[in-house]
């Protein structure tokens, strides 16, 4: 018998138990009564109907009892097949099977919930049973909460079934897309507030003593509620992104990320892109380069950026200082309207990552001038190789200069044709997932200009904004700033410590360790603005990396790394003397920042130890609630993180999510790969 069997059997058995004694015991207590008052002739006949009454409900459990094990088997069906459908992907996925797996398992879910409608009215006063007292109290409110996912996603699906059609009688064009999501817009906006009600009630469930089992599922449900409500987030926003009510104009940011910078790479390229009810009106792509016009007022750059890269102006490539990217989306619109006086209305950044990610829902493009089609495979390295100075070993440096990023252009132009002409043969359930998982993984980031759109897609995380969350907070963000294309061979690892032993003052260790695996090329490291032959020699060089990390506001550094760095291995010709940097709160983040240059072959360590506010720790009665959210910095891939969090001496009860945790002497760690955002919580009781 499975868990889940004997779960409910032992709910039903202790239910039909509890009101047989307490029948028993109420006919016992009342002839107790009665012979107090001398009155024996009435006591039989109630005794025995309470007998009676008991061997009804006892009868009818039963029968309840089987009918119900043959829905929780349906039940487990159900979930075993829609666990199988998300991990096999979009690519296993029949048209409409969603749906029709939905429906069935909301079916079985109600069969269950009418089956056991008495035990589960007395489920929540059942804790006090052994090992399984937990799981039977929650399970008329995890019951509530499958029934209203199952619904909700039963209306998404009917709502948004013209886009699940992968044959050509689905979408004809993206106006279509545009259409289906303002008739979805009831059915989006009620499976909003659907799926808010499940997450503020799984928040205020209480998870201690549940089994490891239950745990799980809720570890699994955790993981996949917010990406839910991320998708029905953004469909409510992409109709005025797509330009439903008029056209709008999109800035895309081409970002580099082998040249890394706080939102995700150096902006290499920009697209201006206008929008009408999802048809691509114009699209104008130009070199960032030639955005500047140097006749006009530009703002002077961050004093970081002067002091390392010198007494420069702040252009538009460098857009992006900010780690939190509606700030720097603000600044490119504001930079790229020097020159040309166009309102943006959305700026969204992509990478190279994301760029692959989409080919593989796309299919073979065509690229002029490329000899073979551009799959995900290729992508990346044919923009490397179109990038390569070839010319200049012709004396043709000028001509180069002018063509370098002509490709991306043209890759560009394909990727909106295939979207806009070929749409009837794109799987759109495919590239949705592309999609989600390029904004999930941090590779994409949408900034929409309306407020209100803003707030809608806020929730989401999509709009790389930094985390306003509750809690402790982590991100660390590296800056390259050493004109070249080194991150590839950049390894980074990153160890959090939390000390929580004195909980009224916790502090943090922070330690950062960056390789350079590049080949060792002889060269000294050289500060300059210089191009080599090839893109793969713009990838062996050394690193000069300004790393700014983020902590919860209220933090106080409390002793840092030093790393001097002497005024030969300077543009500016100028030293720094090492010493780590206090700068202003940003986004409600306190910001310490430090810099070092990493030759090919060398491995640098930097430790900062940090007090953090008392209020990163959620004080309970009798034991403490502690939350970190770490961020993942736009354009990484899973770099490796450590967390570890020591707990009050003599702390019991302690449980984490997620389950991958290990306790040891007080400690908690985790071992984690930084795919996208991630969220710890620790519960302890303290004696």
């Amino acid at each position: 018998m499975s868990v889940l069997d004997w779960a409910g059997t032992l709910l039903v058995a202790l239910v039909l138990l509890a009101t047989a004694t307490a029948l028993a015991t109420a006919g016992r207590t009342w002839r107790t009564a009665s012979d107090t008052r001398r009155s024996p002739p009435r006591s039989r006949p109630i005794l025995t109907a309470c007998v009676l009454v008991a061997v009804v409900i006892v009868t009818a459990g039963i029968a309840s009892l089987s009918r119900a094990k043959t829905h929780l088997s349906a039940v487990q069906h159900d979930l075993a097949a829609l666990q199988a459908l998300a991990r096999d992907g979009p690519a296993a996925i029949v048209p409409m099977q969603p749906g029709e797996l939905l429906a069935q398992t909301h079916e079985d879910l109600a069969r269950i919930q009418a089956a056991y409608a008495i035990p589960l009215s007395v489920a929540p006063h059942m804790g006090w049973v052994p090992y399984y007292g937990a799981d039977i109290q929650a399970a008329p409110t995890l019951l509530q909460m499958g029934l209203d996912l199952t619904s909700t996603g039963q209306h998404l699906v009917d709502a948004l079934s013209p886009l699940l059609k992968s044959d050509n009688g689905g979408m004809k064009g993206p106006d279509e897309l545009v259409l289906v999501l303002e008739t979805a817009h009831p059915a989006l906006v009620e499976a909003q507030a659907t799926l808010a009600q499940v997450h503020t009630v799984r928040q205020s469930m209480d998870v201690d003593g549940l089994s490891p089992r239950m745990t799980g599922w809720l570890t699994q449900l955790d993981g996949t509620l917010p990406l839910i409500q991320g998708g029905v987030h953004g469909l409510l926003a992409l109709p005025e992104l797509l330009g439903a009510s008029e056209p709008r104009a999109i800035l895309v940011l081409i970002q580099n990320e082998d040249e890394l910078r706080a939102t995700g790479g150096f902006i290499s390229g920009v697209a201006r892109v206008v929008v009408d009810r999802g048809r691509i009106v114009e699209l104008v792509f130009e070199d960032s380069y030639a955005i500047d016009d140097f006749s006009l007022p530009y703002p002077i750059a961050p004093q970081p950026f002067r002091e390392i890269m010198g007494p420069v102006p702040w252009v538009f490539r460098d857009a992006n200082w900010s780690p939190d990217f509606p700030t720097s989306a603000q600044m490119a619109s504001t930079l790229y309207g020097l020159r040309t006086h166009v309102p943006i209305h959305a700026v969204v950044a992509i990478d190279q990552q994301a760029v692959q990610t989409l080919m593989e829902a796309l299919g073979p493009l065509t690229v002029p001038e490329y000899p073979e089609p551009i799959t995900s495979d290729n992508v990346v390295q044919a923009m490397r190789e179109s990038w390569a100075p070839s010319l200049i070993e012709e004396g043709l440096a000028s001509e180069w200069w002018r063509h370098r990023k002509a490709f991306m252009g043209q890759l560009l132009t394909a990727l909106a044709n295939q979207l806009q002409d070929g749409v009837g043969d794109i799987d759109v359930m495919r590239l949705g997932f592309a999609i989600l998982r390029a904004l999930e993984e941090r590779h994409v980031f949408v900034s929409l200009s309306d407020s209100e759109s803003a707030a809608a897609l806020r929730p989401t995380g999509w709009d790389g904004a930094l985390r306003d969350v509750p809690g402790d907070f982590l991100m660390v963000a590296d800056t390259n700033l050493g004109f070249n294309k080194v991150n590839p061979n950049i390894v980074q690892r990153v160890t959090y410590h939390v000390d929580l032993r004195d909980p009224e003052h916790p502090q943090a260790t922070l330690m950062l360790d960056h390789r350079n695996v590049s080949s060792d090329t002889g060269m000294e490291c050289r500060h300059e603005a210089r191009y080599d032959l090839t893109y793969e020699q713009m990838m062996q060089r050394c690193y000069w990396d300004y790393v700014r990390v983020l902590a919860p506001a209220g933090s106080r550094l409390v002793e840092a790394t030093p790393h001097p760095v002497s005024d030969t291995l300077l543009l500016t010709g100028v030293a720094r003397p090492g010493d780590a940097q206090i700068l202003p709160e940003e986004a409600g983040r306190s910001v310490f920042a430090t810099f070092f240059v990493l030759a090919p072959g060398e491995r640098v360590e930097t430790r900062l130890v940090y007090d953090l506010p008392p209020d990163v720790i959620e004080l309970e009665e009798g034991g403490l609630h502690y939350r970190l959210t770490v961020q993942k910095q736009g354009g990484t891939t899973a770099n490796e993180v450590r967390v570890s969090v020591a707990l009050p001496t003599g702390s019991t009860s302690v449980r984490f999510s997620p389950v991958s945790g290990v306790e040891e002497h007080g400690v908690v760690s985790f071992d984690l790969r930084l795919q996208t955002d991630v969220e710890l919580e620790i519960s302890a009781q303290r004696r």
